[in-house]
């Protein structure tokens, strides 16, 4: 009996070219699946034909023994489905790779003695391959679009290099703050002045040191005072960091790194301009309004020797553009030096597929599609993108992107003006709270001012001072009858009048303390307080 794995790979065989295990099914049967069983004749291994030249889908290369090297992204797809067969298909037992090219394997796909079992590397899909003979797996291995290459060269810098940073939005952003800054400042600081009061001293001192160490800023040498108009310039002062600190590292990115430009920026302006591709994407171009100058698939057999009519017809300028499998053209923009670029967009995705001939059953398809499903759902298919496509090649020169460093828009830093916008409406909130409160205190202090009651102090003023006039008066009186006792010489008498006199002496300068106090008070209740009668106005 034949090795098992030998018998799996004929019965294969037989399906996909519709051997004698095909013929020997009754009429009106289902189709036998890839894993169908029947008499073997001799053994066979499946051949897959890998197109050279076309990475980062596929590529071969050889070994340090002399062996081929199979590699690629359509290449490791396939590996990936042939062990999830049932039962699993094996490299070197049940099928074998060869590298061809890619006439050669549409060649071999067409005609029903062809040496290929199944094609790929970078297989685009078509209604007209599929009308000549070509069958297609179902489910794409790949969906990549139209890249286009253009000439390019090295920008030099000009006097107005410094506006790169920055587009016109966000210099349009900016140039209306500094313009509303001092009118908004002026506004805040009016408000907040005239619904001053008085604060606790050190709470006061704290906030105050606190604007002192974090702000810079000199108002034509006046010092904003209010509390409400510091917040303002606090939140001026950072978003201003940020857009400096922006500006220079985005500068500096302009600066050092050289720009690789082109005339032609966008896919709209290359309408009514020669454009080259090949004849299986004329009517996609075509139909996006674009005139095509059509060259042969051999011109782009193997990408990586980056050369062809195409090449040489884009650099002398003949053509305005090329147009061609994003993956296979950004790999060849990599080895092409600084002379090319690619333009960030790409247009009418299409599909890479695995091609099998037109002997192949149906359900061996349906096999392989349930197959790439799988990787698909697992996420083995986005790793292997990750892997071949994304992730560049290694050897690269000089990028299609190099200096293209993007510009600053308000869109994205516009939450910075939200934040200033919030602290604005903080500020005169605050501003215009203690501006009511204020204004409540001075009414109900109006309400309740009087004139000062000036009558009874003169009253209490005249009485002292008859009083004192009284008094002077009984002095002299006794000084008198003092003076006629001692002329008279009556010694008792003249002490008597002499104690007399000083109780009458004491009692006057008391009252006359009394009367000065009085008249201070006076004066005291005449002139009010200045604060007091602002609150009275």
């Amino acid at each position: 009996m034949l090795p098992y794995t030998v018998a799996v790979s004929l019965a294969l065989v037989a399906l996909l070219q519709g051997g004698p295990l095909a013929a020997a099914q009754p009429a009106g049967a289902p189709a036998p699946g890839p894993l169908a069983a029947g008499p073997l004749a001799a053994p066979q291994r499946l051949v897959v034909c890998v197109v050279e030249g076309s990475p980062p889908m596929s590529n071969c290369s050889v070994g340090a023994e002399g062996s081929t090297l199979f590699s690629g992204y359509d290449v490791e797809v396939l590996r990936h489905v042939a062990v999830r067969l049932n039962p699993p298909f094996l490299e070197g037992e049940d099928y074998e790779m060869r590298c061809m090219p890619f006439n050669a394997t549409a060649n071999s796909l067409l005609t029903r003695d062809g040496v290929c079992d199944l094609a790929l590397g970078a297989i685009t899909t078509s209604t007209a391959r599929e009308q000549a003979g070509v069958m297609f797996s179902r489910v794409p291995t790949y969906s990549p679009s139209l890249a286009v290459m253009v000439p390019a060269s090295f920008k030099q810098a000009d006097g107005w290099f410094w506006t790169k940073p920055y587009d016109l939005s966000a210099w349009l952003a900016i140039l209306l703050t500094l313009l509303a800054f001092p009118l908004l400042v002026f506004v805040v600081e009016t408000v907040a002045l005239k619904a001053s009061t008085e604060q606790d001293e050190s709470w006061r001192d704290i906030m105050y040191q606190l604007y002192v160490q974090v702000n810079w800023f000199d108002l034509d040498g006046q010092e904003v005072r209010a509390t409400a108009t510091r917040i303002v310039l606090f939140v001026y002062f950072l978003m201003s960091i940020f857009l400096v600190e922006a500006y220079a590292a985005n500068l500096a990115a302009f600066l050092t790194v050289q720009q690789l430009t082109s005339t032609v920026t966008s896919i709209s302006q290359l309408k009514g301009r020669a454009v080259g591709t090949l004849p299986v994407y004329a009517e996609r171009l075509q139909r996006s309004g674009l005139a095509t100058t059509l060259y042969p698939p051999e011109s782009v057999e193997d990408i990586t020797a980056v050369r062809g009519p195409w090449l040489s017809d884009l650099a002398s300028g003949k053509l305005a553009a090329f147009v061609f499998d994003e993956p296979l053209l950004r790999y060849a923009d990599k080895l092409t030096g600084c002379d090319f670029k690619l333009l960030p967009d790409t247009f009418d995705q299409f599909n890479y597929a695995f091609a099998f001939p037109n002997t192949t059953r149906p359900s061996t398809i349906d096999a392989v599609d349930d197959a790439i499903l799988q990787l698909q759902e697992d996420g083995t298919l986005e790793q292997l993108r990750q892997m071949y496509i994304r992730a560049g090649h290694p050897d690269e020169k000089c990028t299609s992107q190099a200096g293209n460093s993007p510009r600053i828009t308000f869109v994205q830093f516009y939450g910075l003006w939200v934040v200033w916008g919030a602290a604005l409406v903080v500020a005169l909130a605050l501003a215009l709270a203690m501006y009511l409160r204020r204004w409540r205190r001075r009414r109900r202090a109006t309400n309740k001012c009087k004139q000062p009651d000036l009558s009874s102090s003169r009253r209490s003023s005249s009485k002292l001072r008859s009083r004192g006039a009284k008094d002077a008066d009984g002095m002299g009186a006794a000084a008198a009858a003092a003076a006629s006792a001692e002329d008279s010489g009556g010694g008792s008498a003249t002490s008597l009048l002499l104690q007399l006199l000083e109780a009458e002496a004491e009692a006057a300068a008391a009252q006359h303390a009394r009367l000065a106090a009085a008249v201070a008070a006076a004066r005291r209740r005449q002139t009010q307080p200045e604060a007091e009668k602002e609150s009275c106005d």
